[in-house]
């Protein structure tokens, strides 16, 4: 019996590599994370990329609209052709009291003013502008129609605008 005790017991150890191997399901799990945090930055890079082009398609149709580039040139052809040239010549002729020419065409407005003629007394406009207009609109049919208002000032008028373009 003595020597029974003094037996060592024997102890099992287990390799290095056993204790670090993992299960088949904690590895399915762990592929499963990882599956799930691609797929959604995926979904979140998706989003990302699909708002950038709907929000650039918009700026590009904004930007590069001919209807609204054309106009807007017309009408600063416009307001420079009245305040720079018009209304001085208006006011030089009647320097005492410019309203009361100015109150007569209040209503019937002064003539009319074809495009040829705004890009005519503005010619050192940039010629891709004044291309730019042509190409979509009919020179001599398109034109405008100033009004002036009270107080008759360099600012007070408005204008109509008659368009012969194809946009």
């Amino acid at each position: 019996m003595a020597q029974a005790k003094h037996k060592k017991q024997s102890k099992t150890y287990h390799s290095s590599r056993a204790r670090t191997k993992k299960s088949r399901v904690s590895r399915q799990k762990l592929r499963e994370q990882k599956v799930f945090v691609v797929s959604k930055n995926l979904m979140i890079a998706t989003i990302i990329v699909s708002t950038m082009i709907v929000i650039l398609t918009f700026l590009f149709v904004s930007f590069f609209n001919p209807e609204k580039n054309i106009k807007n040139h017309v009408e600063s052809l416009t307001t420079n052709y009245y305040e720079s040239y018009f209304y001085p010549e208006i006011t030089a002729n009647h320097p005492d009291d410019p309203s009361t020419i100015l109150d007569k065409y209040s209503r019937r407005g002064f003539s009319t003013v074809s495009l040829r003629q705004l890009l005519l007394y503005n010619s050192d406009l940039k010629s891709s502008v004044a291309t730019e207009i042509s190409d979509y609109c009919d020179l001599n049919d398109s034109y405008i129609q100033i009004y002036p208002e009270a107080p008759f000032g360099k600012t007070d008028y408005h204008v109509e605008y008659y368009y012969s373009c194809v946009f």
